[in-house]
């Protein structure tokens, strides 16, 4: 696995633990002003700064077609964190549109 390989798969896990931080950061019945500025979601913008650094380490490396595609799999992966850390319902459109993303990937990558 090469460096720029290692470095995507980071961004992509780090995208999704980051919007994962912003979901429970985002607490219902709180204000806006506090949400905004809970820990974790704190922790979230701090984990998205490196997920952009981390993405512009990989995008030399990498054209921008095929650095988009592959980083739509931050989608299924909140999908499934979401599910597995904050118990949230897996549906079946869920699954239909993580399967979507998937072939899209694949159909990118054959081209």
């Amino acid at each position: 696995m090469t460096a720029y390989t290692c470095a995507l798969t980071m961004l992509i896990v780090l995208n999704a633990f980051g919007q994962l931080l912003l979901r429970s950061g985002s607490a219902r019945g709180e204000t806006f002003w506090r949400s905004l500025l809970h820990p974790r979601s704190v922790a979230g913008y701090l984990i998205f700064l490196v997920v952009t650094v981390l993405s512009v380490y990989v995008m030399q490396a990498m054209p921008l077609r095929a650095f988009t595609a592959w980083t739509s799999l931050v989608f299924p992966a909140v999908v499934l964190l979401s599910a597995l850390l904050l118990k949230e319902k897996l549906t079946r459109d869920h699954l239909f549109g993580t399967t979507l993303i998937v072939a899209g990937i694949v159909v990118f990558s054959t081209v």
